[in-house]
C-alpha cells in the first residue's frame, strides 16, 4: 500500500508559509495485518501512482500540465525504495505536440481511451500518449525499452467528434423517415441535426432529444436562426408540434417589436430563437420566474406557449436575451446595470408596465448589451 499526504501550508501576509510538506509512505502488511512501513518520500505529491507487486518500485504521474509553450512538465518518474530513478518530461515523450490538447490554462498530453491501461506488465511499464505513442518502460531502471503506437488510443476530442458524428447520423436517419422532413424543407434549411443522448441547460425533456438549427428560407434584414429541441416518441418519431408559420410569425413579431428595433439600429447583428417541444422557449420555470417578479402573479400554465425567447447577437461576442410574448407583444427582459440583475417587463410599444407604476424609465443599460450567450 502506498499513502500520500499533501502539504499544509497557510498564508503570512504575502508569504506563503509551509507548516508539512508533502510525503508518501509505502506499507507492506505483516502477518499480525498491521500496517509495517518499508520506505518514504517527501517534497512532491501525486494524484496517480502505481506501485509494484512487492512494493519497492513506484511509479508517479505528473499533475495538470499547464505549460503549454515548452511542454516541461513532468510526465512519468520512477523510483526504487522511495529514490528516484528517472524522469521524462511531456516534451521528451510526445512524437507530435501538435497533436496535445490545450484549455485556458493546462494540456492534456494522456489519451481519453486506448486499448491497453497504463501500468505494470510483468517486468514492465505501459504508458500511451495521446498522440499513439505507446512506451514499455523497464520499471527497475526508468529506461525506455520499446517504442510503439496504439492505433486505438483515442483523445477526449476524438471521441467526442466520433459521438458527435453518430449522433449526427442518428439525427438525420430520424429526419429522413419523418413526415418533418418534407415540411421543414419548404421553409427552412435544416442544419446541425444531432439525436443528442445528454442534456440542455433549462430544457425539461429527458431522454433522448432530437436537435436541430433551423434557418428561414425567407429572406430577412438581418441574419436568423431557430435552434429546435424535440422530444422522440417511441425512439423514432419526433415530436415536433409547432407549425412553421408558428415560428415564422413570432420572428416577425420580434423584428416588430420596438425594443428590437432599437437593439439593431445600436450595433445588433441578427436574432436567435430557441424553442423545444410545443413551446418557443427552453426555459419554463427561468420564465415563470421572470413574470412573477415582473407582474405579481403566476402566470397559467397554457398562456406560456405563447412566450418566446430570443437571442439578440451583437457585435464583440455582445448578446441580450428576450421573452416576448407573441400573443400581447409584452417583452421581458434583464436590466444588467446593477448587480443583483433585475428583469423588467415591457409592452409591444416598449413602454415600461411594472409592479411599481412609478417606474416608468427603462434601464438605459437595459437597451443595449448584456452578456448572455
Amino acid at each position: 500500500m502506498f499513502k500520500m499526504v499533501p502539504a499544509k501550508w497557510r498564508k503570512d501576509g504575502d508569504k506563503r508559509v509551509v507548516d508539512r510538506v508533502a510525503f508518501g509512505v509505502a506499507y507492506s502488511v505483516t502477518e499480525d495485518g498491521d500496517f509495517e512501513e518499508i520506505w518514504r518520500t517527501e517534497g512532491w505529491y501525486a494524484f496517480e501512482g502505481y506501485l509494484s507487486d512487492d512494493g519497492r518500485y513506484f511509479v508517479r504521474v505528473g499533475p495538470w500540465a499547464s505549460d503549454q509553450e515548452k511542454h516541461t512538465d513532468l510526465a512519468i518518474a520512477f523510483y526504487k525504495d522511495g529514490k528516484l530513478l528517472k524522469s521524462y518530461e511531456v516534451r521528451e515523450l510526445i512524437q507530435q505536440p501538435e497533436l496535445l490538447e490545450m484549455s485556458v490554462s493546462h494540456y492534456t498530453w494522456r489519451p481519453w481511451n486506448q486499448s491497453k491501461p497504463n501500468g505494470f506488465y510483468d517486468a514492465a511499464f505501459h504508458l500511451v500518449m495521446i498522440d499513439k505513442t505507446a512506451y514499455t518502460f523497464d520499471y527497475e531502471t526508468g529506461k525506455i525499452t520499446v517504442r510503439a503506437r496504439d492505433e486505438q488510443a483515442k483523445s477526449e476530442g476524438e471521441s467526442l467528434e466520433e459521438e458527435r458524428a453518430i449522433d449526427a447520423k442518428r439525427g438525420r436517419e430520424l429526419l429522413q423517415a419523418s413526415d418533418l422532413s418534407e415540411t421543414l424543407a419548404l421553409h427552412f434549411r435544416t442544419e446541425e441535426v444531432e439525436l443528442n443522448r445528454g442534456s440542455f441547460y433549462g430544457c425539461p425533456l429527458e431522454g433522448p432529444i432530437w436537435s436541430a438549427t433551423l434557418f428561414p428560407k425567407r429572406p430577412y434584414a438581418h441574419d436568423v436562426s431557430v435552434s429546435v429541441l424535440c422530444e422522440i416518441r417511441g425512439g423514432r418519431q419526433i415530436v415536433f408540434p409547432l407549425t412553421p408559420s408558428q415560428i415564422t410569425a413570432a420572428i416577425e413579431k420580434a423584428f416588430a417589436h420596438s425594443f428590437v428595433t432599437n437593439r439593431f439600429a445600436d450595433d445588433a447583428t441578427g436574432i436567435r430563437l430557441r424553442m423545444q417541444g410545443g413551446r418557443l422557449h427552453w426555459n419554463t420555470p427561468e420564465l415563470v420566474d421572470f413574470i412573477e417578479k415582473t407582474s405579481g402573479a403566476r402566470p397559467k400554465e397554457d398562456s406560456l406557449n405563447h412566450w418566446a425567447y430570443f437571442i439578440i447577437d451583437g457585435k464583440e461576442t455582445r448578446h441580450t436575451s428576450i421573452y416576448l410574448n407573441t400573443n400581447t407583444g409584452d417583452l421581458i427582459a434583464e436590466d444588467k446595470s446593477a448587480w443583483p440583475w433585475r428583469p423588467f417587463l415591457v409592452d409591444e410599444n416598449g413602454v415600461p408596465k411594472a409592479e411599481n407604476e412609478s417606474e416608468h424609465e427603462l434601464p438605459e443599460q437595459a437597451t443595449r448589451n448584456t452578456d448572455q450567450p
